[in-house]
């Protein structure tokens, strides 16, 4: 499946990739874990480092820097609420926001840096988010 690739660099943080061909590569290789996957982006607080969209999932991000800066702006804040109702709810594995015919997840990877992808809306985050987790080892707190 071909895709189309855009980031920014960014701070190196111990245990991700870092930078703009190093966030695509790895927003790339989500591409691949599940075809219901459409976009995936790396937001460091909130800036878009980088990201990979599917063919059939127009480029809105690399068109649009005004949505790419709101995009990181919103996940740092959705984040940051979540991280504040952990001790209400419990740790914060993920967010998810559903939007006409996508399913947009963020999950937290630091308290800086966030992974968010998008999810055709037939899709069940719940089946793709583990495998996500297992195969980019975010399962282990010490990538987190």
């Amino acid at each position: 499946m071909s895709s189309k690739n855009l980031g920014r660099g960014s701070d190196p943080e111990q245990g991700f990739p870092q930078g703009s061909s190093k966030d695509s590569e790895l927003c790339q290789r989500i591409l691949g874990i599940d075809l219901a996957i459409r976009a995936a982006a790396i937001i460091e607080g909130s800036t878009v480092t980088g990201f990979a969209v599917t063919a059939r999932t127009g480029n809105v991000l690399g068109l649009n820097s005004d949505l790419r800066e709101k995009i990181g702006f919103w996940t740092q804040m959705v984040t940051e609420i979540g991280r504040q109702a952990e001790q209400a709810f419990g740790e914060l594995e993920s967010i998810t926001y559903k939007l006409g015919r996508v399913n947009l997840v963020t999950i937290p990877l630091s308290k800086t840096r966030s992974l968010g992808f998008s999810l055709d809306k037939s899709a069940n985050e719940n089946s793709v988010l583990p495998r996500i987790l297992t195969r980019l080892d975010l399962k282990n707190p010490h990538n987190r």
